[in-house]
Parts: C-alpha cells; structure tokens; sequence
C-alpha cells in the first residue's frame, strides 16, 4: 500500500481548513514560561468566580430533585428559564417589546461558547464561493471557519468612527457589477470592543449599515443577515454604551446577535448564546443536535443562578474594573516604552489593544520584528493574521498589532511591553541597517 496522503482519505473541508495561528503561540508560552504573553485573549485567573460558584453549586446540590435535575442531560436549545433571563436582560439594554411580535425565549439559544454559534451559522448559510463581508480588521479564529467552508469574504475598513460606509457602498457596488451579490450570505460584526482593535461601532454607524443591509434585502427578495457578536459587550468600563442592531431589527427579521458568559463571568463553563431570527434559529437547532444534541445542562444550571441572584452581574462589574486598570497600566507602559510614531487607541471596554507601527516596520510571524520579540520573550498578535485574504482591499494591516491585557498580571504587562519597546527598536535599527547599508 502506498504511504497515506492528505488528499487519499481527508475531506476537501478538512483540507481547506488551517492550523489556528494562535496555537502556535499558545504552545510557545507553554514551551517556554519565561516568555510573556500578550497574543492569547485569555480571562484573568485572579478575577474567576470561584467562591461565586462553590456557592452556587452547594445550593443546586442541596435540593435532591435540582441537583439531579442539572446533572441530568438538558434541551438542545438549553433551559428555559435561563433563555428567558437574557432575553429580558437583552430587552432592557436594547428596549425590544417582547412579548410582543413573537419576542419570547424561542428565539434564544445556549450553545457552547459564542463560536460555537458561528460555527453553526456558517454551516447553515455557507456553500463553498458563498460571500461574507468582514471588518478590517476582524476576529481571527471566525476567519479558520470561513475558510473550511470554501467561503470568500470582502473586508470593509474599521476605525473609532465606526464602519467605512464608502467603503462598504463600494464592495456592495464591485460585487453588483460581478454579479457575484447574489451569493452574500451575510455581514458579521464584532461591534463591542471588538477583538482585536477594541474599537466600538457607534448606533449610527450600524443604523447605516443596517439601512443599507436592508435595503440589499429587499433588492435580492431574501435576508441578507447581520451577525452582531457581542462576545465584550458586558466588559465596559463606561455604563453608557450603544445599544445592538436589534434595537433595529424588532421584527428580529435580519439579525442574529451572539455573546458569551466566557468573557465576564467564567470561560471555563464555555457558554454563549444566540438570538437567530424563527428560520435559522430552526436550522441552527437542527445543526447543533446533530453536533452535541445541547450544551452542558449543568453549567447552564449555574449560570442560571447566577443572573437570577445578581452574582453574574457582580462579576461582570468586578471583571470590568479589573481589565479597566489593566488597561491603563498597559497604556502608561505604551506611552513610556514606545514612541509617538506608535499609534494606538485607549478603548473604552475588552481587553485588547491595537497598535500600528510606522510602515517600514512589518509585524508579521516571519518580520523581524516578530522574531526580536520572540528573543526577547514577548508574544502579540500579528495585524496580518486579522485580515481575511481579499484581493479587492490590499490594505493588510502589515505593521498593526493586537495587545491582550486580560489574562497577564500588571507586572507582566508592564514588563512584556517594556520588552516589546526593546524589540522595536531592534527592528527599526535593522531596517535601517538594510535600507542604508554602510559604505565602504
């Protein structure tokens, strides 16, 4: 028999489908501890509600009936009472009247963590050479979904200000011309300070994505969807902060709005949840008991307990606080290890930052700079892996960054970033080395 190959018994999705970059990176910290790690988008272990969760845990097990209840296996579209507690949470952030125009917890969905959401709807509306419009940048690991389903995408330019409307006016119109709109399936946003620039889209930026969406709609006589992920949406550190695009869509005909418990309150129980219009919220469930046939019916039951005691909300706040002085901690460290040709944002919630560099100096894994940093033990994020391949807008962010302040303590923070300062330097002195070699 002739040794195995890739294309002798792999699927062609399993052949498209790439190694996550940031596996990599994960397994150069767990390779070598010394090195500090400002890549991976991790929870902070100090903050984990631990006691929150012994107590809730002690109060599910008390009761005979409850505890077998939430060690018993639970619905594919998760329990009931929980689904009902997001939705009013939901509805009182975002004003939706429900109860009425079918607003109930039908259309609510606990799923295994807020990816796992992602995965489903791309399975649900993603053919191979099927469209999907992206931020520039965007969320990385969405993009190893889109790649093994064959799918394209078109990137738009985000900023502070929101969403390039020009931008996005101009791919819809290539796309028109190419007679390729048809085959848009959807537009995805990360829209509460967003992985991995930690910008925040404001309302009338979506209102006039959302217009235009509709519009398109209404053009191809069937739903262009908007998938609004709101995975930091409860990381803010301000309480005022735009409502979601289904303060828009109350019909709730055009979005989906996905988010996680992971973020602010525990990864480690890994649930997310969805609000899917009736059709995909169908097909959706149908994919997902097919997949796990439901989430974790005993950590649902956690989580459960803890919106309905106020402790999910404590944490939150506590999370919020903590990553709110993380932050700063970062920034000070910015702005006394780097220079003013480094330029980068202060967010207002998450636990990223986004750095650019001036152009001469590239970030990606095989730069330089990326390798001084490596010798220096330090790990970020490259901008380049943030982008999906889209030969329409070139605009690779080449010499950009991603900063995560979540899971290091202050000192290594402040120290990682004095590293990558060092790092910088290396760099732009060999670049400068290579564009003005010496003379003889």
């Amino acid at each position: 028999m002739q040794p195995p190959t890739d294309a002798n018994y792999l699927s062609r999705k399993a052949r498209r489908t790439p190694d996550p970059a940031i596996s990599w990176l994960m397994k150069a910290v767990l390779d070598d501890p010394s090195i500090i790690s400002l890549a991976a988008g991790f929870t902070a272990n100090e903050s984990l509600p631990v006691q929150e969760v012994q107590t809730i845990v002690q109060e599910i097990t008390e009761d005979l009936d409850q505890g077998r209840n939430a060690l018993q296996y639970g619905s594919t579209i998760g329990r009931t009472r929980l689904r009902r507690e997001i939705l009013k949470r939901i509805a009182t952030l975002d004003q939706l009247d429900i109860g009425t125009d079918g607003w109930d917890e039908s259309r609510v969905a606990i799923t295994t963590g807020s990816q796992e959401l992602l995965y489903l709807l791309g399975e649900i509306l993603l053919d191979p050479d099927d469209y999907v419009l992206l931020e520039l940048p965007t969320y990385f690991v969405f993009m190893g979904i889109l790649h093994g389903l064959g799918a394209r995408a078109h990137s738009i330019p985000t900023s502070p200000v929101g969403l390039d409307l020009q931008a996005l006016d101009q791919s819809l119109e290539r796309m028109r011309r190419r007679g390729t709109l048809d085959r848009l399936k959807f537009v995805y946003l990360v829209s509460y300070y967003q992985n991995p620039t930690g910008y925040t889209l404001p309302f009338e930026n979506k209102r006039a994505v959302y217009e235009r969406i509709l519009d398109l709609s209404h053009e191809l006589g069937r739903p262009v969807f908007m998938i609004e992920d709101a995975a930091y949406r409860d990381l803010g550190f301000q309480s005022n902060q735009p409502q979601s695009l289904l303060a828009l869509d109350q019909g709730n005909d055009l979005v989906v709005y996905t988010s996680t418990f992971c973020k602010p309150f525990s990864s480690g129980l890994k649930l997310g949840y969805g609000i899917l219009p009736p059709p995909l919220a169908e097909h959706a469930l149908r994919q997902k008991g097919n997949l796990d046939f439901g989430s974790a019916n005993f950590n649902q039951t956690i989580l459960e307990h803890a919106l309905t005691s106020g402790a999910y909300d404590a944490q939150a706040q506590r999370s919020s606080r903590r990553y709110h002085q993380k932050m700063e901690i970062m920034a000070t460290a910015l702005e006394h290890h780097l220079p003013a040709e480094v330029r980068w944002e202060r967010p207002k919630g998450g636990i990223y930052i986004w750095a650019t560099l001036p152009e001469q100096i590239a970030t990606s894994m095989d730069s330089p700079f990326f390798k001084a940093c490596l010798e220096r033990k330090v790990l970020y994020v490259p901008g380049d892996l943030c982008c999906f391949p889209d030969a329409d807008n070139p605009r690779t962010p080449r010499s950009s960054l991603r900063l995560s302040y979540g899971a290091a303590t202050p000192d290594q923070i402040t120290e990682g970033i004095k590293r990558l300062g060092l790092a910088y330097h290396d760099a732009l002195a060999q670049t400068q080395k290579a564009t003005h070699p010496a003379t003889p």
